[in-house]
């Protein structure tokens, strides 16, 4: 298995920013703001980095300048997945099909089963008044709760769990990751669409079986092929993103116990601290666009074609954006959102899950606990693709 933190960066004696790890490229974040805001990255084949705030936020609404395609700066060879990887207009039809999944009625429909969740691996986590995050909740939760949103049996999570595994040790390795992604999700993916193409069930509850009966501008279904990349978007991008962020959650907790005791006091504001936690520790800390035109920024020529990575960590920190920037503030004002969920076109579908997910587990948590801090190891969580969060977390409750 290859490992990329073994490649130098050719350019430059510094370390490429991919090879840092997610606390290593925030540390660097603050000084190419300030110096380098329009940055060049040598490895993967090279790309452009864009840190401030102003520049990523209008580059994520640009869709016609800066277009989606390769998702991952370091994983050039993803495979397509709807409707990340596409733009308007096409992408605006698969959006509003899958829309009507994620709006706050369906989602509050799907609370009951996700509240179920949460209480179950908040009770295992704390048995003993100690335990490790990952394995009895941070990976299993978003898990079982895909399967739920996909009206899928309960016991699918068990697959999705192993799926979860190999993600994890693969690593930094790059074709291993494209390989899990392309092949590991297929059986899953064909024996889903093809129980509802035969099975079909109502559209208006069941997500799989209103993307088989959507259609296109000339009236065709969408038919399997794209039934397949949407499912494995969201079986790919609903699971792992989700563990990161709660684990990043449960760790700034235990490593701030100020907030702890606020949010006990105040629990009306945990979802205002969700927010911040979101904002503090993206679980991806960038995505890449192309530009379609010769692109000039702060004195830099970005050509056209060129791969460019718009940096949510990087401009969620940014001071001129966010007074404080590395606080996590609960009343800040929100004239300003932060970048975790993106903007603009490519706004994360998902994101109502993933808040309900860290918002519940937030608040089993504080309520059945007096204290809670760090005992035992931590490991972050894999450097590809660049992001946030622990692989590894031991806590301990009082």
């Amino acid at each position: 298995m290859a490992d990329i933190r073994e490649t130098p960066d050719a350019t430059t004696e510094r370390t490429p920013l991919n090879f840092l790890g997610g606390e290593g490229a925030m540390a660097r974040y603050p000084e190419m703001r300030e110096r380098e805001p329009v940055a060049r990255e040598e490895p993967f084949g090279g790309y452009w980095v864009l840190t401030r705030y102003a520049d990523v936020s209008k580059a994520a609404r640009d869709w016609k300048t800066f277009r989606a395609g390769q998702p991952f700066v370091e994983l050039p060879d993803f495979p397509k997945v709807i409707p990340q990887t596409i733009d308007p207009p096409e992408h605006s039809m698969y959006r509003k099909v899958l829309n009507a999944y994620f709006t706050p009625e369906y989602i509050e429909n799907l609370r009951p089963a996700v509240e179920r969740y949460v209480d179950e691996h908040v009770t295992t986590l704390l048995e003993g008044g100690r335990g490790e995050v990952v394995t009895e909740l941070a990976a299993m939760l978003p898990m079982r709760v895909l399967a739920a949103l996909m009206s899928m049996p309960e016991e699918t999570y068990l697959v999705f769990m192993e799926g979860f595994e190999k993600i994890m040790a693969a690593g930094s390795d790059p074709e291993a990751l494209n390989a899990l992604v392309s092949d590991y999700w297929a059986p899953t993916v064909n024996a889903l669409i093809a129980d509802r193409t035969a099975n079909p069930r109502d559209p208006a509850t069941d997500l799989m079986s209103g993307v088989l009966a959507a259609t296109g501008p000339d009236g065709q279904p969408w038919g399997p092929e794209v039934a397949g990349a949407i499912a494995v978007l969201l079986f790919s991008a609903g699971s792992e993103t989700t563990t990161n962020a709660l684990t990043s959650m449960l760790h700034h907790l235990a490593t701030h116990p100020e907030d702890q005791q606020r949010l006990r006091l105040e629990p009306e504001l945990i979802p205002a601290f969700v927010e911040e936690i979101l904002r503090l520790y993206p679980p991806l800390h960038q995505l890449a666009r192309n530009t379609t035109k010769d692109v000039e920024l702060h004195g830099v020529t970005m050509p056209a074609g060129d791969l460019v990575a718009l940096s949510w960590a990087a401009a969620n920190r940014d001071p001129d954006a966010f007074p404080e920037p590395d606080r996590a503030i609960f009343d800040r004002p929100r004239e300003r959102t932060h970048l975790t969920m993106g903007m603009g076109p490519h706004q994360c579908l998902g994101a109502p899950v993933a808040r309900l997910e860290l918002a519940l587990v937030c608040e089993k948590i504080l309520a059945r606990t007096g204290n809670i801090r760090l005992e035992g190891p931590t490991e972050p969580a894999p450097m590809i693709p660049l992001r946030s969060g622990y692989s590894v977390l031991h806590l301990a409750f009082d």
